[in-house]
């Protein structure tokens, strides 16, 4: 046992490395563009208090929705918006170049700057 050695795997994360293949160029801007579009799509269907981001406080809306009786919105909704939540914030914290919170389109921007000051 005195001749065994502890290895270590670090990952190396590099900022803007969308795709992880251990470089920031035009394949990562494509990969963030391709999910922001998905991120969009998402939006339109789990923001129920419109506020233009995914979180608990869309939790609370869509529970007070189920409450009232809005019948635009049921229990699997809430099934569907907890699976998410608890998927999203690192993806979201992966994709948020500009460290704003947001995923949006400032993140592509930020991305493209990213690369032309490489």
């Amino acid at each position: 046992m005195d001749n065994v050695k502890k290895i270590e795997v670090v990952e190396k994360i590099v900022k803007g490395d969308i795709n992880k293949d251990g470089k920031v160029n035009i394949s990562d801007v494509t990969a963030l563009v391709d999910r922001l579009i998905n991120y969009q799509q998402l939006l339109e269907q789990y923001d129920f208090n419109k506020d233009g981001k995914i979180n608990i406080s869309d939790m609370t809306t869509l529970i007070d929705k189920i409450l009232s009786g809005d019948d635009d919105v049921n229990v699997s909704d809430l099934t569907s918006l907890i699976d998410y939540l608890t998927k999203a914030n690192n993806e979201i914290k992966e994709n948020d170049i500009d460290e704003n919170g947001i995923f949006d389109v400032e993140d592509v921007k930020a991305l493209i700057n990213q690369i032309l000051n490489a």
